[in-house]
């Protein structure tokens, strides 16, 4: 849980760059095309779009610094759920060979625990999106 608060207050700092820059991205985008009729009719080309460029390079590097800065605690948040799912096999099992539980009991544990724990690492592989 702590893992996940961390990573929450990580990703509401980064995305206010994020946010900065999709807003640039989209406003080059919106002059470009306004613009438009004059591009085509001065034949205007290439380098004359330095900003829109910028602008899109700015967008992909925020895009891939979010990546990268979020998605490792989502994998450590998973690894650690699925940690979880590991010791709960590893006591059922020490309870089966102690004959203090039958095996239909041991396969149901089996059963419901990927039940239980499939669907949270999924949520926790898209918590980020989830919050956003």
């Amino acid at each position: 849980m702590l893992i996940m608060l961390g990573m929450q207050s990580l990703e509401r700092r980064v995305d206010v760059r994020l946010s900065k820059t999709r807003i640039e991205q989209a406003n080059r985008l919106q002059e470009y095309l306004y613009g438009m009729q004059i591009i085509k009719s001065y034949h205007m080309q290439g380098k004359n779009f330095g900003q829109l460029e910028r602008a899109c390079k700015d967008d992909r590097d925020a895009s891939v610094h979010v990546e990268s800065s979020v998605g490792p605690l989502n994998f450590i948040s998973a690894t650690f759920l699925r940690s979880g799912l590991c010791f709960m096999t590893i006591a059922d099992v020490y309870l089966v060979l102690g004959g203090s539980l039958d095996v239909p009991a041991f396969a149901m544990f089996l059963l419901v625990g990927t039940r239980i724990f499939d669907p949270l690492a999924v949520a926790i592989m898209n918590y980020s999106e989830l919050i956003m």
